[in-house]
């Protein structure tokens, strides 16, 4: 992953959470719901993160090691910071990025209360 520094423990099964983490570090990235040719027949979906320039990284690449990424579509990771928080693979990311998150979190929560206030007012 050239330019983003994410340790990824467990690649298998965990490309949501790695990707959607790159997302909420990395405002330049777009989490992308996609799919990928060395999947099984029970997976649904591969997700991975894309910069504004098309670039694709995908975190949890080794977990195919034959076929090609099929491109897709945004999904949106603050929408899913929730998720991403409550996974157990949360509490294995460097201190910094967990508190990043939060705070994202934060501030988001914070913005949506602001919005609400002055829709009703």
């Amino acid at each position: 992953m050239p330019g983003y520094d994410l340790k990824v423990t467990r690649p298998g099964n965990h490309c949501f959470f790695y990707s959607a983490v790159l997302a909420l570090l990395y405002p330049n990235l777009t989490l992308m719901r996609g799919g990928h040719t060395g999947m099984s027949k029970e997976d649904t979906a591969h997700f991975y993160v894309q910069d504004e320039d098309g670039e694709i990284t995908d975190p949890t690449a080794a977990q195919y090691p034959t076929g090609h990424l099929i491109e897709g579509d945004p999904v949106s990771a603050i929408a899913n910071i929730d998720y991403v928080i409550k996974n157990p693979l949360f509490k294995t990311l460097p201190e910094e990025y967990q508190k990043r998150i939060i705070s994202i979190m934060r501030n988001n929560i914070t913005t949506a209360a602001n919005n609400f206030c002055n829709i009703i007012r």
